[in-house]
């Protein structure tokens, strides 16, 4: 589970299409690391699902940090400013942490929102540079 963080805060600041060309950027950087076998979609608002199979679970992790990396990279410009766009990641594995796909992404849901605990900017503020 990928979910991007603080999209609400960039649509509010900078206007819902700043918000959808974020969206579009973390599904390009998703495409970008994924295999043609992985399964990317979109689940929610702010939410992607990758499915990786026959990935075991460090590899997903891996992946997972990968995601986190290649997302923040990139820049987002939005009314003359640069804004830095970052994502919480889950990854969990079948049969470990769960026997069906619900159990599973109900494990990889978990996983995401401690990510993003772990993550959370001082105050929840938006990355953003003057350009």
């Amino acid at each position: 589970m990928v979910d991007v963080d603080n999209l609400k805060r960039i649509n509010d600041s900078f206007g819902h299409e700043a918000g959808n060309r974020a969206l579009k950027s973390v599904r390009e950087a998703l495409l970008r690391i994924t295999r043609t076998e992985d399964i990317v979609a979109r689940f929610g608002g702010d939410e992607f699902i990758l499915c990786l199979p026959n990935t075991d679970r460090e590899v997903a992790a891996e992946v997972a940090q990968r995601v986190r990396n290649v997302v923040y990279a990139s820049t987002l410009e939005a009314n003359v400013e640069m804004v830095r766009v970052n994502v919480s990641v889950g990854a969990a594995s079948y049969p470990i942490d769960g026997k069906d796909l619900e159990a599973v992404m109900r494990a990889a849901d978990q996983f995401m929102y401690k990510d993003k605990e772990m993550r959370k900017a001082p105050k929840d503020q938006l990355a953003v540079q003057k350009t």
